[in-house]
């Protein structure tokens, strides 16, 4: 008779379904909060795979998840479109799910109030938990001012303007729809790196966010 190993025991349902779902944080900010340089240690920490957009399309196509991968290449790589909210969010679920991940961190997502309804109603029925949104919070002045100073990202005034324009106008409004699910956390971008990592670290643990 062979070695058993530890068994797992599991109190209820609600246990089971909590440990087959994937979770996910998803982190948003204007320009120049800093998402990047937290998400790293983040994931680090707490053992979340952290993806970006460009990386999900990066996937799709490496992974050749679905037919016509050299399609989403030269529409969304070479030539550069916006992808559109309902292929988008497919192609999260099905990067996640290739990659065999059960604990996300997802950076940039959501853009628009089009990919926050896309999300709620392609994952309606699926085996999948929001955690929560990480907001990292930062004056607009000091978004400018942070992107001007970039030596990774050399941009005008004018690009930094735009840039900052378009997070007001399209991705802050998203926000509402998680405040009103309590699953949000705003971070003050304007502290010291080491205090924003902080900050977040002490939340994570509140949510038990762990490994």
């Amino acid at each position: 008779m062979g070695c058993m190993g530890k068994k797992t025991i599991i109190k209820n349902k609600t246990e089971i379904e909590l440990l087959e779902k994937t979770r996910y944080v998803f982190v948003v900010g204007g320009p120049g909060s800093g998402k990047r340089t937290q998400c790293k240690r983040i994931a680090e920490e707490f053992g979340f795979r952290l993806l970006t957009i460009p990386e999900i399309i990066h996937y799709v196509i490496k992974l050749r998840v679905i037919p016509g991968w050299d399609m989403i290449n030269k529409e969304y790589v070479e030539e550069g479109k916006v992808i559109e909210s309902i292929k988008l969010v497919a192609f999260i679920q099905l990067v996640v799910k290739k990659l065999d991940e059960d604990k996300v961190l997802l950076e940039g997502f959501p853009r628009t109030k089009s990919d926050v309804d896309e999300w709620f109603r392609q994952t309606n029925d699926n085996l999948v938990e929001l955690y929560t949104v990480l907001y990292f919070d930062l004056p607009v002045e000091q978004m400018k001012i942070r992107q001007l100073a970039s030596q990774d990202d050399h941009v005008t005034e004018e690009e930094a303007k735009k840039r900052i324009a378009k997070f007001q106008r399209e991705t802050k409004p998203t926000f509402i729809d998680f405040e009103v699910l309590d699953k949000f956390i705003r971070v003050d971008a304007m502290l010291p790196v080491e205090d924003v990592f902080k900050a977040i670290k002490e939340e994570f643990i509140l949510k038990k966010f762990y490994r």
